[in-house]
């Protein structure tokens, strides 16, 4: 921490100094903001692309690709802007052939499916968050499908990575470092052994990236050497987190459509908030209701569900309207 501090200082001293003599003006390492500006959520626990990557199922490469379609897709959804090879190229660092290559395998594994779109505009992707079956998704206490908040924009990985400064597998190796930390704090604690399972590389591969993303300052060992690998991320989580609003307050069941009823004779859409009512008698199977048969029919029912309509609404809107949450167009 004191090395930290130190070297910002001795910053500060050359941003001073650069008034009376920019061009002598230089610096060892970019200026990082201490506090994470903005952050994107990517899809982690079982059947996750880290649980693919971790089990072989993916390469190294194809999980650094699927984390850039998703920094530039709807979290919640996981439908991608319109977002061309060569963009993606770019961005990574690699062969537009070689990320053509990754765009197909991932298609191929079932990771993201492809939307055509006429004439020479670039695809849209919707991307396949945990690959399993709905009843298996991994949720998080608020009845969410698991995801970590990782940080984008102003000093973060991801622009560090477009600049060049880094390469997309010390990208990557940040991201599994951030989904494995403690996320209040942003320390992580991970052998070379276990960070050699999660990310399948070699030892020397871990090191040799731990040491670079020591370098530029996206992390600061805190253990001495010869004992277990502990580290600050930069940049720091959110001082105080924001308190997020649970979508399911009462526990209802989920199958990724819609939430259900204690009795599973009432449902509404997670997508449009629509209420169906199931007949029980032969013939008969899920049809459109509407809140006064439900109210009539059972006032308790009735009260949960409008009270989890008004929670979707509210997290819907914060998500079209918060630049945190919402990736800029591409």
């Amino acid at each position: 921490m004191k090395q930290r501090q130190h070297r910002i200082q001795k910053q500060r001293q050359r941003l001073s100094f650069a008034s009376a003599n920019p061009e002598q003006l230089t610096f060892d390492f970019p200026v990082n903001p201490e506090i994470q500006v903005s952050t994107m959520q990517v899809p982690i626990g079982p059947h996750s692309i880290f649980d693919a990557l971790q089990h072989g199922e993916v390469t190294q490469a194809e999980a650094a690709f699927y984390l850039y379609r998703n920094e530039h897709s709807h979290w919640e959804t996981g439908k991608t802007h319109a977002l061309s090879h060569t963009d993606a190229a770019k961005f990574l660092g690699m062969q537009r052939s070689r990320v053509v290559a990754l765009s197909n395998s991932l298609t191929e594994k079932g990771w993201c499916e492809k939307n055509r779109r006429e004439g020479n505009r670039a695809n849209t992707y919707k991307l396949t968050h945990h690959k399993c079956e709905v009843h298996e998704i991994p949720l998080d206490k608020d009845g969410r499908p698991k995801k970590c908040a990782v940080p984008r924009g102003e000093g973060s990985p991801s622009e560090k990575l477009k600049k060049g400064i880094i390469t997309w597998k010390q990208w990557l190796y940040f991201i599994i470092s951030k989904v494995e930390s403690d996320w209040i704090s942003g320390i992580v604690s991970m052998t070379v052994k276990q960070a050699c399972g999660l990310m399948r590389a070699s030892a020397q591969t871990i090191c040799d990236l731990r040491k670079t993303l020591e370098k530029v300052g996206l992390m600061e060992r805190l253990s001495k050497r010869y004992t277990a690998f502990t580290a600050q991320l930069y940049p720091k989580p959110y001082p105080n987190r924001r308190r997020r609003r649970r979508e399911n307050v009462k526990g209802m069941q989920f199958d990724g459509k819609y939430y259900y009823s204690f009795n599973k004779l009432w449902r509404i859409s997670r997508e449009d908030y629509h209420i169906n009512a199931f007949d029980e008698w032969p013939g008969g199977g899920w049809r459109h209701a509407n809140e006064r048969e439900l109210e009539e029919t059972n006032p308790k029912i009735y009260h949960d569900f409008m009270k989890l309509r008004k929670n979707l609404i509210e997290i819907d809107a914060a998500m079209r309207y918060r630049p945190e949450t919402e990736p800029e167009p591409v």
